[in-house]
């Protein structure tokens, strides 16, 4: 009785043990996916400085990876693009411990603009305390620019545009008053 006993606590150790190095594989595989891709990928702490960053990230704001531990990444800041409001709201949700995600004008430290996609997703402990977040930031600048670009174009137009889908249906209706000439 009490060898089968011990080999039962033999057989559960090695299953937590393996438990554990899969744990392990899985982070070391999602930690080298988030080291080399492009992306501008951050793990904050709950008030939303950043304890770890990519290569990527360091690279592009120009700045080691030493010098932008413990500073927020500056992606909710207010700009003539990012209103003031939503930047507010944007924050609350953060505070709450929310997921967040929205297309920003961000700035570098070079004063270079370049529009994100940025998304925030929190983590928590078993308790579910705010632990802080995964932020993963990508570059749309080149999309961003040919929607300014068509925006733009539409306004010029002398007429009303209606553009459809295969199916007829409407993806973009854009009507000015007549002018008269």
């Amino acid at each position: 009785l009490v060898r089968s006993r011990g080999l039962g606590d033999v057989y559960k150790r090695q299953a937590q043990h393996r438990k554990q190095q899969d744990l392990y594989i899985d982070f070391m595989q999602l930690a080298l996916v988030a080291q080399r891709t492009q992306n501008w990928v951050l793990v904050t702490d709950p008030k939303r400085n950043v304890v770890w960053c990519n290569e990527a990230f360091s690279k592009s704001h120009g700045q080691s990876y030493e010098s932008v531990l413990g500073k927020p990444p500056g992606y909710l800041n207010t700009n003539r693009h990012n209103s003031e409001e939503d930047r507010l709201r944007r924050l609350a949700e953060l505070d709450r411990g929310l997921s967040v995600r929205a297309e920003l004008m961000h700035r570098l430290p070079n004063g270079q603009e370049v529009w994100v996609d940025v998304d925030y997703q929190p983590f928590h402990d078993e308790q579910g305390a705010l632990l802080g977040f995964t932020v993963v930031a990508t570059d749309i600048t080149p999309l961003m620019n040919e929607r300014l670009r068509s925006a733009t174009l539409m306004k010029a137009l002398p007429a009303g545009v209606l553009m459809q889908d295969v199916q007829g249906l409407s993806l973009i209706h854009i009507s000015e008053p007549t002018r008269p000439y």
